[in-house]
């Protein structure tokens, strides 16, 4: 749960579990005020949710990305891509 309070920017208040589920009282950021995704924070943050195989993966489509666009802008939109998919 803390993982994913990090990785979230949320921060969980209280919590309490029950015998088939779980309530929680988050406090949510708005999301203007948080400063926008980058590959570098990306790729910090991969680590506190997701194990080092999908950081490695991660980080190879973004070099495969860089290294395959024809132009700088088409590897910024396709990596624009890829951090909208964890921004959300």
């Amino acid at each position: 749960m803390r993982r994913l309070e990090k990785f979230l920017h949320v921060r969980v208040i209280t919590y309490c579990w029950m015998s088939n589920h779980t309530h929680l009282l988050l406090e949510i950021p708005d999301r203007q005020s948080l400063e926008p995704l980058t590959e570098e924070s990306l790729l910090e943050l991969l680590p506190t949710l997701y194990g080092a195989n999908k950081l490695a993966e991660v980080r190879e489509e973004l070099k495969r990305i860089r290294e395959q666009s024809s132009s700088a802008e088409m590897a910024e939109k396709r990596i624009g891509q890829i951090l909208a998919k964890y921004e959300a």
